[in-house]
Order: structure tokens, then C-alpha cells, then sequence
């Protein structure tokens, strides 16, 4: 009497698992990152991106950095900055490379005040942010 309880119970188990795998999966998170959040923040970087003013294009990229950023956290990678963590990143993913140059354009917008972000820079920098939040599978 007392196993088939605990057969009872085990199979209750496996089912409550599985409700929370389906339910993981359809609603996008893994690694605590829910991907719909992260899609949805990107595509207010790109509203931004689209207005054509370098104000715009600034605030975009320093959107598109703390968004990567967030996810880097998210995943657990050990650093206490961007840099650190991405450090740490590129072994994995090498094309992650490309953002220290997009990082490097950010902190520009940030350090120097009369720094002048041109549109064909923008873009790039957005670009390489997009394709990194790709290559790590949330976007």
C-alpha cells in the first residue's frame, strides 16, 4: 500500500515537471532571460535607432550596451564590469570580439561630452550589439 503512494506520488511529480518545462519553454525564458522581454526591448533600441538624430543614435547605443550587458549578467558571467565580462565571453563565443569596438563607441558617448556619434557608426555599433545578442540565442 505504503509504494504504490509513492508510485502515486512520483508520477504526480513527473507531470508537475513537465507542465513546468512546457510552460518554460512556450513562454521563451531560459537562464532566467525571457526572451519575449529581451525582443521587446530590442525593438524599442531599433524605434530609437530609427529616428535619425545622433541623440537618438546615442541613447540607443548606450540601450543596446546595458541590454547585453543584463544578459551577460543573467547568464552568470563572472566579471564586475562589461569588459570583464566580456573578457570572459570571447573564449566561447569569438565573434563576441566585435563588440569591444561597439563597446568602445559607447563609452565614448559616455566619457566625452563633445563627442560626435556619426550615423554610419551608429548603425555598426547596433549592428554588432543585434548580432551578439543573436550569436548568445536571445534574440
Amino acid at each position: 500500500m505504503e509504494n504504490g503512494f509513492i508510485l502515486i506520488f512520483i508520477v504526480i511529480a513527473f507531470i508537475m515537471i513537465f507542465i513546468f518545462a512546457k510552460n518554460v519553454i512556450k513562454s521563451g525564458r531560459s537562464n532566467g532571460i525571457d526572451k519575449n522581454e529581451i525582443k521587446n526591448k530590442w525593438k524599442e533600441i531599433e524605434n530609437l535607432a530609427n529616428m535619425d538624430k545622433e541623440m537618438y543614435y546615442k541613447m540607443a547605443i548606450i540601450e543596446s550596451d546595458k541590454l547585453l550587458d543584463s544578459v551577460f549578467k543573467k547568464l552568470l558571467i563572472p566579471g564586475s564590469t562589461m569588459g570583464e565580462r566580456l573578457k570572459f565571453l570571447i573564449y566561447k563565443y569569438p565573434n563576441l570580439r566585435k563588440v569591444w569596438e561597439a563597446h568602445s563607441v559607447r563609452n565614448s558617448i559616455s566619457h566625452e561630452s563633445d563627442y560626435i556619434l556619426y550615423k554610419s557608426t551608429a548603425k555598426k555599433a547596433i549592428s554588432i550589439y543585434r548580432d551578439a545578442l543573436k550569436e548568445l540565442g536571445v534574440l
